[in-house]
Parts: structure tokens; C-alpha cells; sequence
């Protein structure tokens, strides 16, 4: 009703009212709006991060995938400038051969030794037709090389095998073959061992001469019928003849010590004045310190009942080129039947045997 005024103000109090709420719901809703929008706004920025970290960690990778390809062509191309450096400028003579038997290189040191460049010898058969002309040991030394080849193929390794080369000059070489597995082929690898070989040949030689001088000497000192002994440095015996066994006691030399210290006690040496000589200055022992020893008389007696006899003795030193004193010899001689000490003796001995005793003094 227009014409109640309390109503009319109840009315406008609730429109204000009302129209409060709806400013209230306005403002929640823009309020609302405005955190949607940060929020969004905040997303965004997180994904804009995202794919920015993203973007730069794929680019990071492509460039480290990138430098890592380049680091290892580099690398490639070092180890195979090194491997070809040190291929060609090695001084063994190496052949790199690929597993059909074709020659891919030669180091310099290969044509200087055998005298043959890669275009005469393409290939392993034609390198071995050159190498080994037909001969005897053709077949064999090409079946030992291919053998050689074929374990280090198969196992990575095979122990060096000694060969004979002919260069293509016609020298022929001893060589000690090396062959390494490598990616394609193998890696033949050669030691000119043609000296060693010379040595150790010569060296059979001399041991072969030194053995038949060895038995002319024996043959020599098991005719003589005086003593002789010869003794290295140390005083080990290293020819003695039966008589200088005889004379120690002993009946053969197989029997006698192989040593001087150790030949028995109860013999002593004494001088024409009937001096007793000690050891250390017995001739052997004086030789092996280097001096000489010439036609000096002693008599020989013995504590275990054996006959004493008369005896010059003459020894000296052996030396090396030297001139150190490696060993000594010694020839002793039997003359009991000339001293004059025994003539007496002897004389009265004729009277009542006139058969003469030649036998050797022992």
C-alpha cells in the first residue's frame, strides 16, 4: 500500500538489502575471477619453465651427444694416426694381412729388411711363393706360418714361432714370427734373430770342439804314467788320470774325490831338509794362488803303512785372457829308484833279488 509509510521503509530497507547481497555476490565473483586468472597466470608460468628447462636440458643432451660424436671421431682418428705412426715407423718389420690373406700394409722396416714393397707381394701365397723358393722347406715353413696365424686368430694369442725368410736379395733370415688378432686381419710382426742364431750356432760348435778336446786330453792323461791332476778355481777336479788317483790311494779314477779338500788325511809332504811342509804350501795349493811351481823334490809319507816314495812335483797356474787365475795343473813324477837316499837301500835289494821292480810307487 503507497499510502503506509512504515512499509514503504520496510520495502527500501530490504531492496538495500537485497542489493548489498547482490554487490557481495558481485564482488566474490570478481574476486573469484581474479584469483582463476592468477592462477592460470601462475600455471602458465609453470609450464612456460617446464617446457624452457625442458627445451634447454634436450639441447644440452644434443650438444653433449653432439661433442661426445666428436670426441670420439677424434679419438679414432688419434688412435689410428698413433697406430699408423707407430706401425711405420717401428723398427720390426710388420705386415697387416686381412682374413682373406691380402696385404694391407707394410712398414718401412719390412721392405728395407726383406726388400719387397706391398704391389710385388698382394697377397699372403704370393709373399710365400717369393719368400720360399721351391726347396725342401718351403712346405713345411709356410704350413707352420698359416699355423702360427690360424691359433693367434683363433685364441688372441699364439707363442712366437721361429721361421727361416728369403729377402728378396737372396739373403736368407731367421726370423721369430708374432701374429696379433686385429678387427679384419692380423698383425704379423717379425725379429730378426739371424745373429743369435749365429751365436748360439757357433757356440755349438765351440762346445762341440771343447768336447773333443776334452776327450784328447783325457785320452792324452790316462796314457801318461805320472800323476797329473787339473783343478778349477775352487779346487774342484777336473781332469785327473788313473796314475794320480793310484798315487792317492785309490785304484780307479771313479774311486777318487772329486774335490782336493776332501782327498783323505795321512799323507804329508817333507822337504829335502826333512822339514814337514805345511798344506797351504803344498804346489797345487801355491798354483792356485798363482805362482809357479817347477821340478821341486819331496818325499811323500804315508800314516797308513803304504811305502813312502820320492816325488817331484811341478805345478802352475791356468789364467784366463785375463790374466785371473781360473784353475791350476799338477804333474807329479815318481823318482824314488834316482833319490839318493834310496840308492843304499836298493843295491843291498839287487844282492838277494836280482829280478828289478819296475812297478810304480803309489
Amino acid at each position: 500500500d503507497g499510502d503506509d509509510p512504515r512499509a514503504l521503509v520496510e520495502m527500501r530497507a530490504a531492496y538495500q538489502a537485497l542489493d548489498d547481497r547482490l554487490k557481495r555476490i558481485d564482488d566474490a565473483k570478481l574476486r573469484a575471477i581474479d584469483d582463476l586468472a592468477a592462477d592460470q597466470d601462475r600455471i602458465f608460468q609453470i609450464v612456460l619453465t617446464v617446457a624452457i628447462l625442458l627445451m634447454a636440458a634436450t639441447s644440452t643432451i644434443a650438444i653433449w651427444s653432439a661433442r661426445q660424436r666428436y670426441l670420439t671421431i677424434v679419438s679414432l682418428r688419434d688412435s689410428e694416426e698413433r697406430f699408423r705412426l707407430m706401425f711405420d715407423l717401428s723398427p720390426l718389420p710388420k705386415a697387416l694381412i686381412d682374413t682373406q690373406g691380402n696385404v694391407i700394409a707394410l712398414n718401412r722396416t719390412f721392405t728395407t729388411i726383406f726388400g719387397y714393397a706391398r704391389e710385388e707381394i698382394p697377397t699372403l701365397d704370393e709373399w710365400r711363393r717369393r719368400a720360399y723358393p721351391p726347396d725342401a722347406d718351403r712346405e713345411r715353413i709356410t704350413a707352420r706360418m698359416a699355423a702360427h696365424m690360424e691359433e693367434a686368430r683363433r685364441h688372441g694369442f699364439a707363442e712366437p714361432e721361429e721361421i727361416a725368410i728369403v729377402s728378396k736379395d737372396g739373403t736368407r733370415r731367421e726370423m721369430l714370427l708374432s701374429a696379433m688378432p686385429m678387427e679384419g686381419g692380423i698383425l704379423a710382426s717379425f725379429t730378426d734373430i739371424t745373429e743369435r742364431k749365429r751365436a748360439e750356432k757357433a757356440l755349438h760348435d765351440e762346445v762341440t770342439r771343447s768336447d773333443a778336446a776334452r776327450q784328447t786330453l783325457a785320452a792324452a792323461l790316462g796314457a801318461m804314467t805320472d800323476p797329473v791332476a787339473v783343478i778349477d778355481a775352487k779346487g774342484n777336479f777336473i781332469h785327473i788320470n788313473k796314475a794320480f788317483a793310484v798315487s792317492q790311494g785309490y785304484p780307479a779314477i771313479e774311486l777318487c774325490p772329486s774335490r782336493l779338500d776332501l782327498l783323505p788325511e795321512g799323507r804329508d809332504l817333507y822337504g829335502a831338509d826333512g822339514s814337514k811342509l805345511p798344506r797351504a804350501e803344498w804346489p797345487i795349493r801355491r798354483a792356485l794362488r798363482g805362482e809357479t811351481c817347477v821340478d821341486l823334490d819331496y818325499e811323500v809319507r804315508h800314516s797308513d803303512g803304504r811305502a813312502n816314495w820320492y816325488a817331484n812335483i811341478s805345478a802352475a797356474p791356468i789364467r784366463d785372457a785375463a790374466g785371473a787365475v781360473t784353475g791350476a795343473v799338477l804333474v807329479a813324477r815318481d823318482h824314488t829308484r834316482q833319490h839318493p837316499a834310496e840308492q843304499p837301500l836298493r843295491a843291498e835289494k839287487r844282492k838277494t833279488d836280482p829280478t828289478p821292480n819296475d812297478a810304480q810307487h803309489s
